[in-house]
């Protein structure tokens, strides 16, 4: 059995893109700031939370990504990673991270569209009486 390690998230920019070049290999990179949101009813009462996803995007996707404005609704996939570092203090630190290798842009349609589905599926499912079981 292989390993897999895959993510997709939908959500909004929480910020416009960070774009920084890597002191030691000269590459860029773009860190992005990714709000999924989520909504559900418990006891009767509309609840809601947003999960925010550092996303660190390199390559060429990083020319895609800068044009991106904070509050941008956008469909990522790709996977996790994470790293291990020391501050300047000598404390070690651990980051879980998603690095993207697809970014696409989401409509205002699609968003819409994307904001009710998940309180149609909510809804208490109609049942027929008649059936035998």
């Amino acid at each position: 059995m292989s390993n897999n390690n895959s993510v997709k998230m939908v959500g909004n920019l929480g910020a416009d893109p960070e774009v920084r070049v890597n002191s030691a290999t000269g590459k860029s990179f773009a860190s992005i700031s990714l709000g999924v949101h989520k909504s559900w009813v418990k006891e009767g009462v509309k609840e809601e939370r947003t999960d925010w996803f550092r996303c660190i995007v390199g390559g060429k996707l990083v020319d895609e990504v800068k044009a991106l404005k904070k509050g941008t609704f956008i469909q990522i996939e790709g996977e996790m990673g994470t790293r291990k570092y020391d501050d300047k203090v000598g404390v070690t630190h651990y980051e879980t991270f998603v690095r993207p290798y697809t970014v696409k842009k989401i409509e205002a349609k699609a968003k819409a569209e994307a904001d009710v589905a998940p309180e149609a599926s909510e809804a208490t499912p109609a049942f027929d009486d008649a059936l035998p079981f």
